[in-house]
Order: structure tokens, then sequence, then C-alpha cells
């Protein structure tokens, strides 16, 4: 295929440039046209990157970058461009920038912005509504591609549809439209009475959507009986083991020095006290060594018979029939422990309960006598009621990694059969309250913290 000609670009153009306007023309909301402004206006005339600002009550505000969902606003970057639109308030007309568009005290911050990426030109458009100033586009091009004078041309055009489908998309007058609008419509009067009436007259008990696990009710723990490395692990998680069953054992090889140590050095105190028993009747001095020697012996025995009982410690015995409840058996592998460390837990499996993780923002006054409802992310239709047994009053760091309190619940009647560590979630419930608080306490609570009442 030979080259396009001049008609035919000419005719493409024109193709591109009444999409993009109709595009504009038929999107439903202000967002989808500050999409469209943004990322499509490219197939016209390219650039590198494209900003939306739009009026505020007193300055031009960033509220869109090209190829990006959101705007982080206390950027460094963005307070800079909200700092360059400012000076844009007065340019009614297109204008390729340059520092004359800036008063001095920021020229410096747009020569080192216009140096990056090898030099950018910039291009403004600022877009109008019902006569008066509602915004502007930025359209900018890196390592020193200029704007020509068609380009302007066309992207005026374009910019004008854009003006129109935003005048569209903002009435004149919106507060006066909906009020009319309303006024003129009495069933609208009467369903919003109705509305307010039924927020202020029925009654709701609050509630409490908060994870929860099911855990062992009244778990065995089998902690370190002394300081000293795990060798092995003999069980590995959910097994059954009968009482007396070796759990894990330590390595033997340092509690078998000490009590070799331990055992000579008795044998050597023991002949030391014969010896003097043997010189005492014709040496004072040796009498006087006795006591000495006979309480370094009790000492001496004393440690032999504390290596002989941590050597009876080294392999630990469950005391309980049940299962096993341990992480991971081979990160113990080799790994030291303190005595009373915690290292697994023998549970009966039949035997459950709830344990809850309120939210911090949600420990709220509940009703004991109101049953809780949980639901396991395993088996979402069925609902398993509970009694509500305790609220903590200390916060703690949730496994979802978030402040709060820790509650727990006994299962209503006999214990459901559900394993020991399935998730999910349960409703608590509180007191009644109006439905227009029922419904709005969030949002009131976080209007608060964010305005500071």
């Amino acid at each position: 295929m030979g080259t396009p000609s001049d008609a035919e670009k000419g005719i493409r153009i024109l193709s591109v440039l009444q999409k993009l306007s109709l595009e504009s023309l038929h999107a439903k909301n202000a967002e989808e046209l500050v999409f469209s402004m943004l990322n499509r206006t490219v197939s016209l005339c390219g650039y590198d990157r494209a900003l939306f600002f739009e009026q505020g009550v007193k300055r031009l505000k960033l509220k869109g970058i090209s190829g990006q969902s959101a705007i982080n606003k206390t950027s460094e970057m963005v307070e800079q461009w909200n700092s360059f639109a400012a000076a844009l308030n007065k340019a009614t007309e297109p204008c390729v920038l340059s520092k004359e568009h800036f008063p001095e005290n920021i020229r410096k911050y747009w020569q080192a912005y216009v140096q990056k990426n090898g030099g950018i030109s910039v291009i403004w458009f600022p877009l109008t509504g019902w006569g008066k100033h509602v915004g502007g586009l930025w359209f900018e091009r890196w390592g020193s591609r200029p704007w020509n004078d068609q380009e302007q041309n066309l992207l005026s055009h374009l910019i004008a549809g854009y003006s129109g489908a935003w005048e569209r998309l903002h009435p004149k007058h919106p507060l006066a439209d909906k009020l009319s609008t309303l006024a003129g419509k009495k069933l609208t009067l009467l369903l919003f009475a109705a509305v307010v009436a039924t927020l202020l007259l029925v009654r709701l008990p609050l509630r409490v959507v908060a994870p929860s696990e099911v855990v062992a009710d009244d778990p065995f723990i089998v902690s370190a009986p002394l300081n000293g490395v795990i060798a092995e692990v003999k069980i590995n998680p959910g097994d059954k083991v009968t009482k007396g069953q070796i759990l894990f054992e330590y390595d033997q090889r340092t509690a078998v020095e000490e009590l070799k140590v331990a055992r000579e050095q008795v044998l050597i105190i023991e002949s030391s006290l014969d010896r003097a028993r043997m010189q005492a009747f014709a040496d004072a001095r040796a009498r006087s060594e006795i006591a000495i020697l006979e309480h370094r012996l009790d000492q001496e025995q004393a440690r032999f018979k504390l290596a002989e009982h941590n050597i009876a410690m080294l392999k630990v015995h469950a005391e309980k029939d049940g299962v096993a409840v341990i992480a991971d058996p081979e990160k113990w592998r080799g790994r030291p422990v303190f005595m009373g460390e915690r290292v697994l837990s023998v549970v009966d499996p039949s035997q459950t309960k709830v344990r809850i993780w309120i939210p911090e923002d949600d420990n709220m006054d509940f009703d004991f006598n109101v049953p809780v409802r949980t639901m396991l992310n395993v088996m979402p239709e069925s609902v398993l009621p509970g009694k509500l047994e305790f609220v903590g009053s200390e916060v703690e760091v949730s496994p979802q990694r978030v402040a709060s309190v820790l509650a727990e619940a006994e299962w209503k009647g006999d214990s459901p059969d559900v394993k020991i560590g399935l998730k999910g979630t349960t409703v608590i419930y509180g007191e009644k309250v109006s439905l227009g608080y029922w419904l709005f306490r969030k949002p009131w609570a976080a209007f608060n913290a964010y305005f500071g009442f």
C-alpha cells in the first residue's frame, strides 16, 4: 500500500476528533469524562502525560493524571503541580507555557521541571462551563518535542467539545435545580418524611461482625521443662497421642556431660573427705577441713541429683490423651528453648469454643443474653449459635494486624463437629438503638475523627 495522501490524513484526523467529541458527550458521569480527557486525547495528538485541574473555591486543584487511577495528594510532585496551576487561574486562552507565565518565586521550580527528561514542553488549555473558568487541561511532551500550530488548533476544537460535555454533567445551579425538583414532587417529600420517621422510630440492636477462630476448650499446654536444645519432635500436627507417649526430645550431649562432671566432682570430694578423716586422728588441720569438705560434698551431691533430674527430663511425655496441636515440628529441630516456653498443646477435638477478635473501634457494651452467631469460611451456609462468655479489656494486635480486644464464646448446646483452627466471622449484638444511629454510627465516628469534633 502507498503512503496516505494529505486528504486521507485530514479525514482520519477529523474522524478521530469527531469520535472523541462524541465519547465526551456520551460520558455517564464526571469521572468517565475526566478519564476520557486524560487518556483518550492522546489518539489525536501524542503526549507523554496529561493532567486535569478542577477549579476550587480559591484556586485550581489537581484531580487526575493520565495512566493513574488515584492521586497521592501529599506527594511533593502533586504540590508542585498545584503551585504551577495556581498561577494559571487568569490564563483564559490556550498557551504553550514558559517561565513568563509564572511569578518570580516559582520560576526556578519551573525551570528545574522543564529540564527533566531532557526538556519538557507543556501546553495549557483552560476549560470553561456556563461562561466561567471550571478547570484546565495540561498536556506535556518530554525530550523538547514542541507543539505546532496544527496540533494546537485541533486540541482547541476538542477542548470546546469537552467544555460542552462538562456543562451537560454539571448543572448551572445544582442546588436550586434539586430543590425545585423536590418541591415540585409531593410524593418525594412524603417519601423523605417517611424515611426520616423510619430512621428515628425503628429500633434495632447494634451488631458487630468480627473475625473469629475455632479453638480448643481447656487445652493442655506442653511447655519446655528445662533450658536446652530440642533434638526432635516425635509427633506431627493433628496426631492422636496417648498418655505417656514421647512428644519431643532434647539434645542429650550437654546434659550427659554435666552429669559426668557432677559425678566426678562427688567422687573427688568423697575421696578428699575420707583422707581428711583418716588424718584427723593425728593432724588438727585435717580435722578442721572435715566440715568444709562435708559442706562441699552436699553441694556437689545436690548438683549431681539436678543433673540426674535433667537427664530424666530429656524426653517429654504426654500427660493425657488427645490430639497434638503444633505449627511446624521441623522449626523446633535444633532450636534452643527456655524453661516454661510453650512448645505444643494436647487438646480434646470434641471440646471447642470460639475466639473472637473485636476491633477496638467496635468495643461497645454487648448483650451477653443474646446468642452470638458464627459463620465459618468452610461452611458459610451454616450458622452456629453460641453464648458470649467474656470480652477482654486490654487491646492487642489480632492475627489480622488490627488493634482488637479478645472475646470468647461457648457453643450453645453440644459442641458442633468442627475442626480446631477453622476461621470465620462472628456476629455479636449490643443494645437497641434507632435505625438512623444503627446506619450512621460508623460514618459519624469517621467524620468526628477526621474533623476533630
